[in-house]
Protein backbone atom coordinates (compact mmCIF):
# COMPACT_ATOMS: atom_id res chain seq x y z
CA UNK A 1 0.00 0.00 0.00
CA UNK A 2 3.27 1.97 -0.36
CA UNK A 3 2.80 5.56 -1.79
CA UNK A 4 -1.17 4.87 -2.25
CA UNK A 5 -3.47 7.94 -2.61
CA UNK A 6 -6.89 8.47 -2.30
CA UNK A 7 -9.22 11.46 -3.31
CA UNK A 8 -12.58 12.77 -1.52
CA UNK A 9 -14.60 15.88 -2.42
CA UNK A 10 -15.93 17.13 0.47
CA UNK A 11 -19.15 18.84 0.97
CA UNK A 12 -19.49 21.04 4.06
CA UNK A 13 -22.95 20.73 5.20
CA UNK A 14 -22.21 23.96 7.65
CA UNK A 15 -20.57 26.91 7.85
CA UNK A 16 -16.88 27.11 7.89
CA UNK A 17 -13.48 28.74 7.56
CA UNK A 18 -11.21 28.22 5.46
CA UNK A 19 -8.59 27.15 7.85
CA UNK A 20 -11.68 24.78 9.38
CA UNK A 21 -12.18 23.24 5.82
CA UNK A 22 -8.57 22.38 5.86
CA UNK A 23 -8.73 20.63 8.99
CA UNK A 24 -11.61 19.03 7.91
CA UNK A 25 -9.81 17.43 4.98
CA UNK A 26 -6.57 16.31 7.22
CA UNK A 27 -8.98 14.84 9.38
CA UNK A 28 -10.42 12.85 6.93
CA UNK A 29 -7.48 11.93 5.09
CA UNK A 30 -6.80 10.57 8.57
CA UNK A 31 -9.94 8.68 8.87
CA UNK A 32 -9.10 7.23 5.50
CA UNK A 33 -6.14 5.79 5.98
CA UNK A 34 -6.71 4.20 9.20
CA UNK A 35 -9.82 2.73 7.22
CA UNK A 36 -7.34 1.29 4.59
CA UNK A 37 -4.96 0.13 7.64
CA UNK A 38 -2.33 2.42 6.58
CA UNK A 39 0.51 2.66 9.08
CA UNK A 40 2.15 5.30 7.70
CA UNK A 41 1.34 8.64 6.26
CA UNK A 42 2.43 11.73 4.94
CA UNK A 43 -0.15 14.32 4.35
CA UNK A 44 0.48 17.73 2.05
CA UNK A 45 -1.17 21.16 2.80
CA UNK A 46 -1.42 24.80 1.58
CA UNK A 47 -2.16 25.59 4.85
CA UNK A 48 1.06 27.42 6.38
CA UNK A 49 -1.58 27.74 9.24
CA UNK A 50 -2.66 24.14 10.09
CA UNK A 51 1.28 22.90 9.24
CA UNK A 52 2.50 25.20 11.73
CA UNK A 53 -0.27 24.35 14.36
CA UNK A 54 0.03 20.64 14.14
CA UNK A 55 3.99 20.78 14.09
CA UNK A 56 3.71 22.42 16.86
CA UNK A 57 5.85 25.45 15.26
CA UNK A 58 2.70 27.98 15.84
CA UNK A 59 0.82 28.98 19.26
CA UNK A 60 -2.80 27.92 18.95
CA UNK A 61 -4.71 30.82 20.06
CA UNK A 62 -8.17 29.97 19.30
CA UNK A 63 -10.37 27.31 20.92
CA UNK A 64 -11.99 25.79 17.79
CA UNK A 65 -8.19 25.41 16.19
CA UNK A 66 -7.04 23.72 19.54
CA UNK A 67 -9.99 20.80 19.14
CA UNK A 68 -8.71 20.37 15.52
CA UNK A 69 -5.44 20.08 16.48
CA UNK A 70 -6.61 17.96 19.18
CA UNK A 71 -8.71 15.47 16.69
CA UNK A 72 -5.82 15.49 14.52
CA UNK A 73 -3.80 14.18 16.89
CA UNK A 74 -5.87 11.42 18.24
CA UNK A 75 -5.94 9.92 14.56
CA UNK A 76 -2.42 10.72 14.33
CA UNK A 77 -1.95 8.28 17.49
CA UNK A 78 -3.12 5.82 15.22
CA UNK A 79 -0.02 5.31 13.05
CA UNK A 80 3.32 4.20 13.41
CA UNK A 81 4.01 7.37 11.86
CA UNK A 82 3.11 10.72 10.27
CA UNK A 83 4.72 13.50 8.97
CA UNK A 84 3.00 16.60 7.55
CA UNK A 85 4.56 19.01 4.73
CA UNK A 86 3.63 22.46 3.76
CA UNK A 87 3.82 23.23 -0.27
CA UNK A 88 3.31 25.26 -2.27
CA UNK A 89 -0.75 26.60 -3.23
CA UNK A 90 0.22 26.20 -6.92
CA UNK A 91 1.25 22.83 -6.64
CA UNK A 92 -1.99 21.70 -4.73
CA UNK A 93 -3.66 21.75 -8.09
CA UNK A 94 -5.27 17.62 -6.78
CA UNK A 95 -6.86 20.00 -3.92
CA UNK A 96 -7.94 22.68 -5.93
CA UNK A 97 -9.96 20.44 -8.52
CA UNK A 98 -11.65 18.94 -5.77
CA UNK A 99 -12.28 21.86 -4.10
CA UNK A 100 -14.09 22.61 -7.08
CA UNK A 101 -15.80 19.72 -7.69
CA UNK A 102 -17.32 19.89 -4.09
CA UNK A 103 -19.51 22.73 -5.46
CA UNK A 104 -20.10 21.66 -8.56
CA UNK A 105 -23.66 20.33 -9.45
CA UNK A 106 -23.96 16.42 -9.01
CA UNK A 107 -24.11 15.81 -12.92
CA UNK A 108 -21.22 17.33 -13.01
CA UNK A 109 -18.87 15.23 -11.19
CA UNK A 110 -17.05 12.00 -12.48
CA UNK A 111 -18.29 9.28 -11.17
CA UNK A 112 -15.72 7.69 -9.68
CA UNK A 113 -15.01 10.34 -7.84
CA UNK A 114 -16.42 9.81 -4.05
CA UNK A 115 -17.81 13.04 -1.97
CA UNK A 116 -18.38 13.39 1.33
CA UNK A 117 -20.81 15.04 2.91
CA UNK A 118 -19.72 16.58 6.28
CA UNK A 119 -22.87 17.50 8.23
CA UNK A 120 -21.07 18.45 11.03
CA UNK A 121 -17.66 19.96 11.98
CA UNK A 122 -15.50 16.73 13.20
CA UNK A 123 -14.63 18.28 16.34
CA UNK A 124 -18.33 17.97 17.45
CA UNK A 125 -19.01 14.65 16.69
CA UNK A 126 -17.61 11.52 18.81
CA UNK A 127 -15.36 8.86 16.60
CA UNK A 128 -18.53 6.43 15.73
CA UNK A 129 -18.23 2.70 14.67
CA UNK A 130 -20.12 1.73 11.47
CA UNK A 131 -21.18 -1.52 10.86
CA UNK A 132 -21.15 -2.24 7.03
CA UNK A 133 -24.66 -3.86 5.90
CA UNK A 134 -24.44 -6.40 2.49
CA UNK A 135 -27.43 -5.17 0.67
CA UNK A 136 -26.65 -7.73 -2.36
CA UNK A 137 -28.31 -10.90 -0.51
CA UNK A 138 -31.35 -8.50 -0.42
CA UNK A 139 -34.28 -7.30 -2.19
CA UNK A 140 -33.10 -3.51 -1.65
CA UNK A 141 -29.52 -4.36 -3.34
CA UNK A 142 -30.35 -3.58 -6.33
CA UNK A 143 -31.98 -0.26 -5.56
CA UNK A 144 -28.83 1.03 -3.63
CA UNK A 145 -26.79 -0.13 -6.42
CA UNK A 146 -28.66 2.35 -8.48
CA UNK A 147 -28.78 5.12 -6.11
CA UNK A 148 -25.38 5.05 -5.62
CA UNK A 149 -23.57 3.58 -8.87
CA UNK A 150 -26.90 4.33 -11.20
CA UNK A 151 -26.53 0.93 -12.20
CA UNK A 152 -29.41 -1.08 -13.46
CA UNK A 153 -29.97 -5.20 -13.10
CA UNK A 154 -28.98 -6.81 -16.06
CA UNK A 155 -32.68 -8.38 -16.26
CA UNK A 156 -34.94 -6.09 -18.32
CA UNK A 157 -37.74 -6.97 -15.71
CA UNK A 158 -35.65 -6.06 -12.78
CA UNK A 159 -34.54 -2.83 -14.32
CA UNK A 160 -38.31 -1.51 -14.65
Amino acid sequence: MKGQRFSHALRFEFKTTNNEAEYEALVVGLELASAVGASHMLAKSDSQLVVGQVLEEYTIKEEVMQKYVDRVKAQVAKLQSFNIVRILREENNEADYLAKLATAKEDAIPRNTPIRYLELPSIFSPDIQVQAINYSDSWTGPIVDYITNGALPNDKVKAR
